[in-house]
């Protein structure tokens, strides 16, 4: 499934005219340029970036505060104007009996007839789209992930500019602390703060009901092109991951040893780093004997990604410059 796909998918469990919170991203047309600057500032103690509209992000930022006023039981609880991309945190306050694609609709529409009024854009009197086909949807149905999301969306200028200037971060190996343990990591550590992230675990213990929980959420994990975490030891967590790896999603890879500075992996998990894909994540330095795989430690992997997966982690990156 490509991109253009899945900005077309939506949740099948899910009733769109309920009382939710989402977040929702919605990719902008190439042809009408960027929509604004990411600006880092650098101290000794803290790396921060802000965004900066453009013409058109202007137009976008119009649009989003008519948002309520079109759709008074809708608040725009965070937004950010990226450089290719809008993302808004929506509050839906009620039931009602318009569908949340009609409001994000809405939105495209309302952007694309103020940017064309303004700029004069348009070929052979066609007005220029404002934004790409379809929106991603990830839908607040677990504790604390409208906090997360938040929180993802107020993050991200700093996250984009980190990656543009420190490019080296994403491809070798880096130490860092999580709630005070050292690890050290390989690829896309932001992964650590995505919005959505589920852990692939399946024990034999699982009651039906438990098993059709944790599929729901791995599906939807899918369909908001969010993170797998997990040491993936067992047949069955492997082939959740193969089917979330060709569906597009990402993966946190928890490895028993410690990673050698001259790690490099290989095969598809070199693609996906480079993809920006994959995070391989250990506990503790590299060790040169081999680490057995013991009940023990794959008890202390899965408890890992569970709690990486809550999303209430300390993360410090080291050798920061």
């Amino acid at each position: 499934m490509d991109l253009s796909e899945r900005y077309l998918q939506r949740a099948e469990w899910h009733d769109y005219k309920s009382r939710c919170s989402y977040l929702i991203t919605l990719r902008s047309n190439p042809d009408i340029g960027f929509l604004s600057d990411i600006v880092a500032k650098r101290t000794r103690f803290d790396f921060s970036a802000r965004w900066i509209p453009s013409q058109a992000g202007k137009v976008a930022m119009t649009c989003v505060r008519n948002i309520n006023k079109d759709f008074p039981w809708v608040d725009v609880l965070r937004y950010a104007i990226m450089p290719d991309h809008i993302h808004l945190v929506l509050y839906v306050k009620e039931n009602t009996d318009i569908h949340l694609g009609k409001i994000i609709n809405n939105f495209e529409i309302k952007c694309t007839q103020l940017l064309n009024s303004k700029l004069e854009l348009g070929i052979d009197n066609k007005p220029l789209s404002f934004f790409l086909p379809g929106y991603n949807d990830k839908i607040v149905y677990k504790k604390n992930q409208l906090e997360t999301f938040k929180r993802y969306v107020e993050d991200n200028p700093r996250r984009y500019a980190l990656r543009r200037e420190h490019p080296e971060y994403f491809n070798r190996s880096q130490n860092i602390f999580i709630d005070g343990k050292y690890f050290t990591v390989f690829g896309n550590f932001h992964l650590l703060r995505h919005p959505l992230i589920s852990p692939v675990i399946i024990s034999r213990r699982d009651s039906e009901e438990e098993k059709n929980r944790k599929h729901r959420e791995w599906n939807e994990t899918i369909r908001g092109q969010g993170v797998f975490v997990s040491p993936f030891y067992s047949r069955a967590e492997k082939a959740i991951r193969d089917d979330a790896i060709a569906s597009g999603a990402k993966i946190i890879k928890i490895v028993p040893n410690g990673l050698s500075e001259r790690f490099k992996p290989s095969g598809r998990e070199f693609d996906l780093c480079c993809e920006g894909r994959l995070l391989i994540i250990a506990p503790g330095l590299y060790q040169t004997r081999k680490v057995e795989l013991t009940r023990d430690l794959c008890l202390y992997g899965n408890k890992i990604a569970e709690n990486i997966a809550k999303g209430a982690i300390d993360m410090r990156l080291l050798r920061l410059k």
